[in-house]
């Protein structure tokens, strides 16, 4: 496996171990895929940036984990709404902490290490269907086992 398969399925791992997850996506998604509400909370990665270096990898990603947003069929006349975007974006945060968390203090098989954690962006109502959560880009560095000779 190339150290970019390793950290991929590194994170990948690390987020489907998550008791909070219920999908975890990798790069590019369809509106199809979104439309079943049994796959939430979910997140996606997606990769940033591959950088070589020398002895080492640098890889970017940037991770979404949304919930749908549900507006109860009382609410929609009224101006002020009892949905569910708070507990959408406290989940959202929770499964994030929980992963930097794991990145940041435990040793893993494959010598990745976290390298940074950018701060957490939300996002609010995206798409027709309507997702909350935050997003966030964690950069990782692995050794280069595949230099070329």
């Amino acid at each position: 496996m190339t150290n970019y398969a390793i950290v991929s399925k590194y994170l990948t791992d690390l987020f489907q171990q998550d008791s909070l997850v219920n999908t975890v996506i990798f790069g590019e998604v369809s509106d199809r895929e979104l439309n079943k509400a049994d796959i939430f909370p979910m997140v996606h990665i997606m990769p940033r940036v591959v950088q070589p270096s020398g002895g080492v990898i640098t890889l970017s990603f940037d991770i979404a984990v949304v919930g749908v947003r549900t507006v109860p069929d009382h609410f929609q006349t009224q101006k002020i709404f009892g949905d569910n975007l708070i507990d959408n974006l406290n989940e959202s945060y929770q499964i994030l902490i929980n992963a930097y968390s794991k990145m940041y203090t435990l040793e893993n098989e494959f010598g990745i290490d976290l390298l940074s954690a950018d701060s957490m962006q939300p996002i609010v109502l995206t798409g027709q269907t309507l997702l909350d959560g935050f997003e966030q880009g964690f950069t990782l560095q692995i050794k280069n086992e595949y230099l070329a000779c």
